[in-house]
């Protein structure tokens, strides 16, 4: 994991914080469908993703977005169907109101493709920690 968004702490403890014995709570896995019922099973070269690009079925999206210091190129660069982006922008929302809460937010993806040869993931797993788990569902 990277613990990429980090706030920084006080040195003091805050009567807030939780003792250091106490439990976890379990992450919570909240699942995003973003295009349910859609096929994008024949994307399956360049050619015809930028032919789909060009027709406004999908998208591209970053998956670490650049406000967090992510690159608009090379594996940070997604495709998904329409509206990836703004699922994706709302999780970033949430990940920049923990931070300004003080909380401490790592970040780990993986991309599912299912049995699919496509191009365009399945869904994107989000694991933000102690934010719990966000599932981008693109399509399926």
């Amino acid at each position: 994991m990277f613990g990429l968004f980090k706030k920084k702490k006080n040195a003091t403890p805050t009567p807030e914080a939780a003792p250091a014995s106490a439990p976890a709570a379990p992450a919570q896995e909240i699942v995003i469908e973003v295009a349910p019922g859609l096929d994008f099973s024949d994307l399956t070269t360049e050619e015809l993703c930028d032919a789909a690009l060009a027709d406004g079925r999908i998208e591209r999206f970053q998956l670490i977005s650049e406000r967090f210091g992510g690159e608009a190129a090379g594996p940070n660069l997604l495709l998904g169907p329409v509206g990836t982006t703004a699922a994706k922008d709302r999780i970033d929302e949430d990940i920049i109101a923990a931070i300004q809460a003080g909380h401490e937010v790592n970040f780990q993806a993986s991309l599912d493709y299912g049995d699919s040869p496509s191009r365009v993931p399945q869904a994107v797993r989000l694991d933000l920690g102690s934010l719990g788990v966000r599932v981008l569902k693109l399509w399926g």
